[in-house]
């Protein structure tokens, strides 16, 4: 073999070696890209491993199984977002009123929700207000509540998970609120 030939030779094998260290590198260093959910009012990263389908008026996401093969087991966790024209009892105020009520949940044995924060956050530009409730939708779940209203339009997003992985999704709570916005307001801002 030539001079030229082994040169060529070995400066592909080199930058073929380098380009798959870089890009395992970058596998190991950086977040996967985040996947966008849309709906007509709202844009939301969706985490890794996550699906979204609306059902009827709400969207809901559901946590896809590591297995695909896997039975279909009770949702561990789930994220739902809806949203309607504002009504004169969509105000801060009144929700942060609903968010500090304990709920009840009827059943065999009634039960009372915890409330453990209820407060109000900047995200992406807009003013939420934000709650977080134990028992509040389901026995031994923990859910987050995110409530604001923009122009005339009224929008609730929520997380829910079992308690015994809810902390497992701190991280994906993380991603869809830092990562919220609203796409098209119907009217002003209400003051």
């Amino acid at each position: 073999m030539t001079a030229p030939a082994r040169f060529a030779l070995a400066f592909c094998a080199t930058v073929l070696v380098l380009s798959a260290a870089g890009f395992g590198l970058a596998r190991l260093l950086l977040p996967p890209p985040l996947t966008y959910y849309h709906s007509s009012y709202l844009s939301l990263a969706i985490p890794e491993g996550w699906w979204c389908a609306q059902e009827g008026t709400e969207f809901v996401c559901n946590r896809q199984p590591d297995d695909p093969a896997a039975p279909v087991a009770p949702r561990k966790a789930v994220i739902i977002f809806t949203a309607k024209i504002a009504g004169p009892q969509d105000t801060f105020d009144a929700y942060r009123a609903h968010l500090l009520t304990p709920r009840t949940l009827s059943g065999e044995v009634p039960a009372t929700s915890t409330v453990e924060e209820v407060t109000e956050r900047e995200i992406a530009g807009r003013r939420w207000i934000v709650g977080r409730h134990f028992g509040s939708e389901l026995p031994n779940y923990r859910t987050w509540y995110f409530a604001t209203v923009a122009g005339s339009l009224a929008v609730l997003v929520t997380f829910a998970a079992h308690r015994d992985v809810a902390d497992d999704y701190t991280g994906d709570i993380d991603t869809v609120l830092r990562n919220l916005a609203l796409t098209r307001p119907v009217a002003p801002d209400r003051p």
